[in-house]
C-alpha cells in the first residue's frame, strides 16, 4: 500500500496511516473530523476502491469540502 511512510508530508499523516497496519480489510473507512481533508484525500488516492464516510460537527468544514 504505502511503501515509504517517510514520504508522507507531515507527522500527523504518518501516525494516522499506522492504523492501517492493524486491519486486514481496507475497503470502508469512517473518518471522525474532516479537518483539511489531507488524510481522506490520501486514502482516496492510495485505495481508490475504498468507501470513505466522513463526519464533522462544523457545517462550515462540510461546505468547504463540497465546494472543493
Amino acid at each position: 500500500m504505502l511503501d515509504n511512510l517517510a514520504a508522507l508530508p507531515n507527522e500527523y499523516l504518518r501516525i494516522a496511516t499506522l492504523g492501517l497496519a492493524f486491519s486486514q480489510q481496507h475497503n470502508h473507512f469512517l473518518m471522525l473530523g474532516l479537518g483539511g481533508g489531507m488524510w481522506t484525500n490520501m486514502i482516496a488516492r492510495v485505495l481508490p476502491e475504498a468507501l470513505i464516510d466522513t463526519v464533522d460537527i462544523d457545517p462550515v468544514v462540510i461546505e468547504a469540502a463540497q465546494f472543493g
